[in-house]
């Protein structure tokens, strides 16, 4: 679940912790000129951080990954290199 809110520079963080903390809600904090930041819960951060190491993985150390959802998609990360590469074999 997503929630927007307007924060100003006044507003209050307080009521918007426990939301995110104890209902996983994902809260996107906005000011009057757009877009500030998200609050999500340490669930969310954890994946978001095990997902950026993974990205980095593949486009800095050449590293080949499938990742697998719960409904049993998946997906591969390959560096850029291998999409070239595959890009030129398959018509």
């Amino acid at each position: 679940m997503k929630h927007s809110v307007v924060f100003d520079e006044e507003g209050n963080l307080e009521g918007l912790l426990p939301k995110t903390y104890y209902a996983g809600e994902r809260i996107l904090l906005r000011g009057k000129k757009g877009e500030k930041g998200v609050l999500v819960s340490q669930e969310d951060f954890d994946f978001l951080e095990k997902i950026e190491n993974l990205l980095n993985g593949a486009c800095y150390s050449g590293e080949r990954l499938i990742l697998q959802g719960k409904e049993g998609s998946k997906v591969g990360i390959v560096p850029l290199e291998d999409l070239e590469l595959l890009e030129r074999i398959a018509p």
